[in-house]
Order: structure tokens, then sequence, then C-alpha cells
């Protein structure tokens, strides 16, 4: 199972096209963009890519600790039965596995200052629908090779949504990263 999840995380890289991300970037391109598998799933997915030492997490950002070259990635790479089986067999555990879990997510602390769930929100009230916000977000995100943050400006603002309240927070948000 090792061999399917490194291959996985290779398309991940393939696909995503940059060698840091977040968390984040990670679930929301795997459920929503690549459609591999459900949030929840995806989630699980980078736990066991975390724990079984193909990512690495530095700060709040993620990237590849072994070298994806030597990997031959299908042409539309999609996990095996297999590897969603696997993913979805880690999912329902052992009150003990629930446990140590948890403990693992303890040890991945979640951006608080993260404005992105402030524009998902904002984005949901406006009247467009979280999935589609984040599908387009994500495609001028790689069209234009911006911060997700600003590509969310960016889709807020071509909906007709007054994103001037924002601009400062997230510029202090990028330009720290």
């Amino acid at each position: 199972m090792y061999d399917e999840l490194k291959t996985c995380a290779a398309a991940f890289f393939c696909n995503k096209g940059k060698e840091v991300f977040t968390e984040k970037e990670f679930t929301m391109y795997i459920s929503l963009d690549l459609r591999w598998m459900p949030v929840k799933e995806a989630n699980t997915l980078l736990l066991l890519l975390l724990n079984e030492g193909i990512f690495e997490k530095i700060d709040n950002y993620l990237k590849a600790k072994i070298d994806f070259s030597d990997i031959d990635v299908p042409v539309a790479y999609k996990p095996s039965k297999e590897l969603l089986d696997y993913v979805r067999s880690s999912m329902k555990t052992t009150p003990e596995q629930k446990n140590e879990t948890k403990s693992v997510k303890k040890k991945i602390p979640v951006d608080s200052d993260d404005p992105l769930p402030k524009l998902m929100e904002f984005a949901v009230s406006s009247g467009i629908k979280k999935g589609a916000f984040i599908a387009e977000c994500n495609q001028i995100m790689k069209k234009m090779n911006i911060d997700i943050e600003v590509a969310a400006l960016i889709v807020l603002r071509d909906h007709g949504a007054d994103v001037s309240p924002y601009y400062d927070d997230i510029y202090a948000y990028v330009a720290n990263k």
C-alpha cells in the first residue's frame, strides 16, 4: 500500500504544480478539483501520507519528504479501489486507535489566522455555492500562479461582491506566508 500512497502523492504534486501547500489546499484539491474522494477521506489520506513519512509538516505547510522523480504516474491517474478502501478502513478505527489519531491531529495545528474560511463564509452568504467557489479559486490560483486567498478575492469581486474590506487582511496574511 505504501507504493500506491507514493503514486497518489506524486499524482497530486503533478496535478497541483506546487511544492509546498496547506492542509486545506490538499484536501480541497483532492476532493473538489480532482474528485478523488470526499473531504473527510482526503483528510484521512493526508494523515496516512504524514504517518508514512511521504509528506512532512513544516510550520503550517506541507511538502514532500521523498523524491517523486522516479515514480511513473499514469496519465489521468485516479486512486485504485484498494487505496480508497484502505483510506475508508483507516477512518473506521477502534477507540484506542481514535485516541492515537486525535494525538496525530493535535500535532497538525490549524492556522487560525487563515482568512480563507471567512472569505468562504462571505461567498456563501453572497449566494455562491461553497464547492463552486473553491473550484473557481483553484482555477484562478493555477492560471495566475497566485495564493488562494488572492484568488478568492478575485472570484468574489467577479461575482459582484465588495471585497475592499478584506484587502488589508489578505495583504498582511499573504505577505507573512
